[in-house]
């Protein structure tokens, strides 16, 4: 018979069976069970039995169990329960000499022991954890543009204009001045609206949130003569300034239901002219004709009409080379269906742009140089490039017939002619002016992709006398 757990319950168990020490216990036993078995009374319940330690495991928490006493076959005595409210319970079991243990997971109890360095750079106040930084943020990396031998956006090499040094004369380099014209559009806008002043504006677009949603369906003042300022301002946007081909595109659209807003929306428009008058496109050919190639630039919206749900696609097309950047065509036109995803009108912009102008360029430019040349697509959507190659993907299933033969022609063109399609970052998109409004702080960089020369008329004169000097 193994020893009581502690002083108290031996104490307890004594008072029970009325034993005194170093005697034998004569339990008080019923008349009705004198006949019962002999060993009866070792049966009986009379010390704790503690049972055996189980094997330990990390994900269990073991520890000792309170011993359990059948009251139904011994009754209390009063000394007993004088015992009891002494404080002398099973509680006491778990006394100094007899401690409760509970048993931890050895990693728990090497992580108390030796905590990881992610619990020391822990930081507590109160209940709740703020964890504290121990390493410096990790700094982005700048992106690049593609590696094609072409820069970047371009360096414009203007001599007289920005006072660089003069090197050897190999190409040319042209500037597209429409000051006068841009400044007579100006002119006609305010001898038809009756403005004498206009403010300076960063970009073409009103800002958001100035356009209420009330005078979407109010009928505009300059309803009647919308269409002669917008056809003026049209011409010195396909020639020489590419920035505001997308606001006049959008605002010949509502020519037919104009309103207060659109009011707005060409009186920003003037005042962006008004302020950008002397910015003029610069093309440069300063390479061999061995070294030139197309670059088409191709970009798209997604619903960026809010009344019809359609897509605006948008193009450049630039005769490139290591010191070569020359214009030749820019598109800004609304899409003849609606697109259901950006991958969907990216497709549709690429196809307008390839077809329309890129291939009929490239013949132009074999005839001219007498060999064929390549022809670069620079892409901002990856999954439009895998489909691209693909030249088919059942997400694009749902597509209407028109949208299907985008699908197929493309892949054909890129599998049959020196067309090759590729990645290009959208900070390096030069086409991404021509599909959404711009915010200001990204209109400078747009400018620069475009070639467009932002020095001012007093600046170059002060460069063209020192070079005179």
């Amino acid at each position: 018979m193994s020893t009581p757990a502690c002083a108290a319950c031996r104490e307890r168990f004594r008072k029970l069976f009325k034993v005194e020490e170093n005697t034998t216990a004569e339990p008080v036993v019923d008349p009705a069970t004198e006949n019962a078995p002999a060993n009866f009374l070792k049966r009986a319940p009379t010390e704790t039995e503690v049972p055996e330690e189980p094997e330990q495991h990390d994900d269990i928490n073991v520890h000792f169990e309170e011993p359990e006493v059948d009251r139904d076959q011994f009754e209390e005595t009063e000394a007993d329960a004088q015992a009891s409210d002494a404080g002398e319970n099973y509680e006491n079991i778990y006394s100094a000499e007899n401690p409760r243990v509970e048993f931890f997971p050895d990693e728990i109890e090497s992580e108390i022991e030796n905590p990881s360095a992610e619990a020391q750079d822990v930081e507590t106040s109160g209940a709740i954890a703020q964890p504290t930084a121990t390493t410096a943020p990790q700094e982005k990396k700048p992106s690049e543009p593609p590696s094609i031998g072409v820069q970047i956006p371009p360096i414009i090499h203007q001599d007289q204009m920005l006072g660089a040094p003069r090197r050897p004369k190999i190409g040319k380099t042209l500037a597209f001045d429409m000051e006068e014209y841009c400044l007579s559009a100006v002119a006609l806008y305010k001898q038809i609206s009756g403005h004498t002043s206009l403010k300076d504006a960063r970009t073409p677009f009103c800002p958001e949130g100035s356009l209420p949603e009330a005078d979407e369906c109010t009928r505009g003042e300059l309803s009647g003569s919308a269409c002669s300022i917008l056809m003026k301002d049209l011409w010195l946007a396909r020639l020489s300034r590419p920035d505001i081909q997308r606001p006049i595109c959008e605002l010949a659209t509502k020519v037919q239901c104009w309103s207060r807003n659109d009011d707005r929306r060409v009186h920003r428009l003037m005042c962006y002219m008004n302020s950008s008058s002397f910015f003029r496109l610069v093309g440069k050919v300063n390479d061999l004709p061995k070294d030139l190639k197309l670059l088409l630039f191709v970009d798209a919206d997604l619903c960026g009409n809010s009344l019809t749900s359609r897509s605006t696609s948008g193009g450049y097309l630039v005769l490139a080379g290591p010191d070569t950047w020359f214009p030749l065509m820019w598109v800004s036109k609304r899409q003849p269906a609606t697109s259901r995803s950006t991958t969907e009108a990216e497709m549709v912009s690429l196809a307008m742009s390839l077809f329309s102008e890129a291939l009929p360029c490239m013949d132009l430019w074999e005839t001219l140089l007498g060999r064929p040349i390549d022809l670069v697509i620079l892409e901002d959507n990856e999954a439009t490039i895998k489909i691209a190659n693909k030249g088919y993907s059942s997400k694009l299933r749902h597509c209407l017939r028109h949208h299907k033969i985008n699908l197929g022609s493309v892949k054909e063109t890129l599998d049959n002619n020196p067309v090759e399609l590729l990645y290009c970052q959208t900070n390096f998109q030069a086409a991404d002016v021509f599909t959404k409004a711009l915010e200001p702080n990204k209109w400078d960089n747009a400018l620069a992709l475009l070639g467009i020369d932002t020095a001012t008329r007093e600046k170059a004169r002060q460069h063209a006398e020192t070079r005179g000097r």
